[in-house]
């Protein structure tokens, strides 16, 4: 790769994520847990664009016809680009969590539908490799939530107020991700390379912390 294409790289690929890292904090309903409406643009931009784009080039740029040997090729490439966007698609606008004082209402595409009560948590781990947070009960079911889904700033709140705080002191990571969540910086674990802790305590100047 040539030195200006790096360089373009390097600028747009960290403001991209930052820009996604907003998209988090898009205002959701009450009692909700989704992505926000830029993420849902983003996937749809993401599988159409490219496909528009060839298209635009081979039927109105291009002077000549396509070759019989080019138009697999074409056909493949206007096809690949919407069938790499359509995971995106489908969590971005199929992932829709509720929750209230006494747990939470996981739903997503990729799992069956679960309820988690408070009082059952029996751990709360982040996945650094991963980037998202687990919530595990007794009985073993386990949730997934990502620092990109909007409306996490009262979710956190409610987590902290009503998860066992003997769980929260065992975990003390999955406990630092929620008190960044509830300041409001959750898109922050999803670029900084510094541990959930380390990144709290580098903000703990700027927010105020919940007790636990």
């Amino acid at each position: 790769m040539d030195p200006i294409s790096l360089a373009a790289v390097a600028i747009v690929v960290p403001l991209a994520l930052a820009l996604l890292a907003r998209g988090s904090l898009a205002s959701v309903a009450s009692g909700e847990i989704r992505y926000g409406r830029l993420f849902r643009w983003f996937s749809l931009l993401m599988g159409l664009v490219p496909s528009l784009g060839v298209l635009v080039i081979v039927l109105f740029v291009q002077k000549r016809p396509l070759r019989p040997d080019e138009r697999l090729p074409v056909v493949l490439l206007i096809v690949l680009f919407p069938a790499i966007a359509l995971p995106l698609v489908v969590e971005f606008f199929r992932v829709r969590h509720r929750y209230d004082d006494a747990g939470l209402d996981f739903r997503s595409p990729w799992t069956k539908h679960r309820r988690i009560a408070w009082v059952d948590v029996a751990s709360v781990k982040w996945r650094r490799v991963w980037k998202w947070l687990d919530i595990k009960t007794n009985a073993g079911a386990v949730v997934h939530l990502s620092p990109w889904l909007a409306g996490l700033k009262p979710f956190a709140d409610v987590a902290l107020a009503r998860i066992p705080s003997v769980v929260l002191t065992a975990q003390p990571e999955g406990r630092a991700v929620l008190q960044l969540m509830s300041a409001g910086v959750a898109g922050e674990l999803m670029m900084s390379p510094l541990t959930p802790e380390k990144l709290l305590a580098e903000r703990t100047p700027r927010v105020t912390l919940r007790n636990v």
